[in-house]
């Protein structure tokens, strides 16, 4: 595998089932795989907890891999560092996915006592979203949560625009625009899409049963899409969206042209 080769992991939300079918079909294809996780590891689906310790496990059995942090990472840690029974905490719980969450660390539904139990088991769980990067910089490719906000610079977005972004950025058809591959929003249909400016990985794999992947190879210049399904693992392609500037497949080459095969923060 070239220093250049990654596989970048679109939202999980707790589906530990789909996370392991990735995990060991890349591990099968590949010796030594660099992952890329794009956040919202927890929430809505039923094994938050478990999701999390394959994560752990991954970066640490694959040198070059990367946590990426989510919105729903973010309230969940948030919730876990504070221990009240918050506006926020609450709002979590019962309408973000949290409740799965507790009850996947056999936790009770008070966050105070939940806080004081996920702290003494899994504080490992909670320091790794603390160092969960926000974007990170892959050859001419930015990875990030959300994505980004087209008006400011790189080194100058805000976090609350890289965890939660939708309008400004997913309708913002410029090709100008540095490509991110992001999860977070949904895409039609159960497939990836690529446009102008974007790659998008979050398939719902928490009610879709497809958790997307891309493999992205710098120095071959490549990108190939794949799904872990209840069924096995299996190449998809992604839904290509031209509005009206070409896609990202138009001009691959010229992106990939004397960039570098590491990983970045920004």
């Amino acid at each position: 595998m070239s220093a250049g080769h990654f596989w970048f992991v679109g939202d999980v939300h707790g589906r530990a089932d789909l996370l392991a079918t990735l995990i060991d079909a890349v591990s099968r294809l590949e010796q030594v795989p660099k992952f890329v996780f794009l956040g919202d590891i927890v929430d809505r689906g039923p094994s938050s907890r478990e999701s999390l310790d394959i994560v752990q496990d991954t970066l640490a059995r694959h040198p070059g891999s990367r946590l990426l942090l989510g919105n729903h990472d973010d309230m969940f840690l948030s919730a876990m560092r504070a221990g009240l029974e918050s506006r926020e905490a609450r709002h979590w719980r019962d309408r973000c996915g949290g409740k799965e969450t507790l009850e996947s660390y056999g936790c009770p539904q008070e966050i105070d006592e939940a806080a004081r139990m996920i702290k003494a088991s899994h504080r490992t769980h909670l320091k790794m979203l603390e160092d969960a990067a926000l974007l990170l910089r892959f050859g001419p490719f930015v990875a990030c949560h959300a994505g980004i906000n087209p008006r400011l610079p790189l080194d100058g977005q805000h976090k609350l625009d890289v965890l939660w972004i939708r309008d400004g950025f997913l309708d913002w058809p410029d090709e100008r625009l540095v490509p991110v591959i992001h999860g977070h929003s949904i895409t039609d249909n159960e497939m990836p899409i690529m446009t102008e400016n974007r790659i998008s990985l979050d398939t719902g794999a928490f009610y879709s049963g497809r958790l997307t992947c891309l493999r992205l190879d710098l120095a071959q210049r490549s990108l190939k899409f794949f799904q872990a399904r209840p069924d096995g693992f299996v190449e998809v392609e992604p839904e290509i969206h031209d509005r009206g500037r070409g896609t990202l497949m138009d001009r691959l080459d010229s992106l990939f042209e004397a960039t570098p095969t590491n990983s970045q923060r920004i």
